[in-house]
């Protein structure tokens, strides 16, 4: 009895923050995370072929980190929702180390923060922010560049 006790209560406070880890392990690498409201977390780590990730969060404390290394990369990350407040926090963190690289991120509403690091290769880089105390870094190191390329260490959009 005091074991089911412990499981139904772990499962209503996962429930409440709305955590999602995902590792998506080789060949084809695939994660799709979609929460709503509370305090959304989602982490992601993939690593080698084909890659991919995308979050869709909404409401209250979002945080997203999502870390690819090897081969295909993609990642979206969407925070926020329809009106500005929806994300309270509003956090993104896309780490791509090798290859094709590709990355994303769009905000919404108060305290905001992106960053984005890509490494060698395909690179690329799309943040979108709006309302309240945006921040964005991007970084990128050596071949395909785009949105960026030079280390940002406070970069404030007004």
């Amino acid at each position: 009895m005091k074991q089911g006790i412990k499981v139904m209560a772990a499962l209503f406070f996962a429930g409440m923050l709305s955590a999602s880890v995902a590792y998506a392990i080789p060949p084809g690498n695939t994660a799709d995370v979609d929460q709503e409201g509370n305090e959304n977390i989602a982490q992601i780590e993939q690593a080698g072929s084909g890659n991919h990730s995308m979050v869709m969060q909404d409401g209250d404390y979002n945080e997203t980190d999502i870390i690819q290394d090897g081969y295909g990369n993609t990642a979206d990350v969407y925070q926020g929702g329809e009106l500005p407040g929806e994300c309270d926090s509003c956090y993104a963190n896309v780490m791509q180390w090798g290859n094709d690289h590709t990355a994303g991120i769009m905000q919404d509403g108060e305290n905001n923060s992106a960053s984005v690091y890509q490494a060698d290769e395909g690179n690329s880089a799309y943040v979108s922010q709006s309302g309240s105390n945006n921040v964005s870094h991007t970084y990128q190191d050596w071949f395909g560049h785009e949105g960026g390329g030079e280390p940002c260490s406070s970069c404030q959009a007004q």
